[in-house]
């Protein structure tokens, strides 16, 4: 694995070229989809918000909640897993999505932006 490409469970999704494989076959879904994908897995298992999402793959855009819907399902289908039926695409009612199963999200270390110290207090020892 590359360190830009992310796997979870059957699934690996390459972020730079937002492709999506299932057991190593490619799988087809739409730049909607894929953009929806890509930022559910770049928030790392975290939840996003509808209106997070619809800004970010409709950016400038106006369109109805349903659009994102219609995309969420077709992931929702696509990523089910077909032994229990479990999807790794879940919804977190009342705040948003969120992608469960991620084994890696790229490997680069999470640095600060700013530097940083660390403080620990002295231990008192008495004699």
């Amino acid at each position: 694995m590359t360190g830009d490409e992310v796997r979870f469970g059957r699934f690996r999704f390459h972020l730079g070229r937002r492709e999506l494989f299932r057991e190593g076959l490619p799988l087809r879904l739409g730049g909607r989809a894929l953009a929806v994908l890509h930022t559910l897995i770049t928030a790392k298992g975290d939840v996003v918000s509808k209106d997070e999402l619809l800004a970010r793959v409709w950016p400038g855009l106006v369109v109805e909640e349903n659009n994102l819907q219609v995309q969420v399902s077709l992931l929702r289908k696509t990523l089910r897993d077909e032994t229990d039926g479990d999807s790794h695409l879940i919804t977190v009612p009342g705040r948003g999505y969120r992608l469960v199963g991620l084994d890696d999200v790229r490997q680069d270390p999470a640095l600060p932006d700013k530097p940083s110290i660390a403080v620990m207090p002295f231990s008192k020892h008495e004699r």
